[in-house]
């Protein structure tokens, strides 16, 4: 008899344990998908602030504001212009991604100053292209795709190039750019 109360106390405490492992499994795997959350929220307010840095937006200020003067008025930029600004604008873990790559804390800033700095050499070898565009703006599409828009003495327009990244070395990231399409304004019209 004092056999079969032992085998039943073991058995309970092995339920017992078995039942905790997984209680605290999945308060270990709640806790890791809150982490995750909150990674991707900071990210999203640095990117945010980013911006508004490179724009020149002032930023939010903690502080309490001061008393308004209910004579001036504020002028907002119309839902056409904020959308414009955040077009081609990637997603937190679209930006996680390429910085996993080797892209700097900055990927979108990184990928455009690249194109910029091989935008002549992208000219060249096509007849559509143009000769020695300048490029005027640059937006990040995806995390393959930009978009262009440049100008030269003779027009302007936009084109579309697809990068890809690759490692050189194991320091060195090079990235690749491959125009895609090169629309002119007068093609537009």
């Amino acid at each position: 008899m004092p056999t079969n109360r032992l085998i039943l106390v073991f058995a309970f405490l092995t339920l017992l344990m078995c039942g905790l492992a997984l209680y605290f499994g999945v308060l270990v795997g709640r806790q890791k998908s809150e982490l995750a959350l909150a990674q991707r929220q900071v990210l999203e307010r640095d990117r945010m602030l980013f911006r508004q840095d490179r724009s020149g937006s002032p930023t939010p200020s903690l502080t309490p504001a001061e008393p308004v003067d209910l004579d001036t008025i504020k002028v907002e930029e119309p839902a056409a212009a904020v959308f414009a600004d955040e077009l081609g604008s990637l997603t937190g873990d679209e930006l996680s991604d390429l910085m996993k790559a080797g892209l700097p804390a900055d990927p979108e800033a990184y990928l455009e100053q690249d194109l910029r700095r091989q935008a002549a050499s992208l000219a060249g070898g096509t007849t559509q292209a143009p000769t020695a565009p300048a490029i005027e703006d640059v937006r990040i599409l995806s995390p393959h795709l930009a978009l262009m828009s440049w100008h030269t003495a003779s027009g302007s327009g936009t084109a579309v190039a697809r990068y890809d990244l690759s490692t050189a070395s194991a320091d060195q990231l090079h990235v690749t750019w491959k125009v895609l399409d090169w629309g002119t304004a007068e093609a537009a019209q």
